[in-house]
């Protein structure tokens, strides 16, 4: 293996950087992006949450629609068609708070230190209290 990556490096002249060894350079990069734990699950739940998550809850909604439509008389596909959407929401809620939980997780592990942006004070108002008129 390490002889085929040799090669194609000779062949393309390619010069990947990264880790040397005796044969040449090259490197495997990182698929995935991240370098810890929580920009892991926070890529994961974000991606779910915008991507995965909503053409799946739309599918299970108009099936849940189409259930009601085509009831007719039929309790059972009523109870069936009510049991769809209120388990589309639950599940949609849950995607929803593991997306905010993984948030909340990397801002206590330090993965994302919580920043507050500071405007700074116009100077109409840096004497507020002594400016407002008796």
């Amino acid at each position: 293996m390490i002889n085929f990556l040799f090669l194609i490096n000779k062949v393309l002249g390619a010069d990947y950087g990264g880790a040397t060894n005796n044969i040449g350079k090259y490197t495997i990069p990182n698929p995935i992006g991240a370098t810890t734990f929580t920009e892991i699950a926070t890529n994961v739940a974000k991606y779910l949450t915008i991507y995965i998550a909503p053409p799946i809850v739309t599918i299970m909604i108009l099936v849940a629609g189409f259930y009601f439509l085509t009831a007719g008389e039929n309790p059972e596909r009523v109870k069936t068609a009510r049991k769809i959407i209120l388990w589309t929401v639950i599940g949609y809620a849950i995607i929803l708070i593991s997306w905010g939980a993984t948030s909340i997780i990397q801002d206590i592990l330090g993965g994302n230190p919580a920043t507050i942006e500071t405007q700074p004070v116009p100077p109409a108002m840096q004497n507020y209290p002594e400016s407002l008129p008796s």
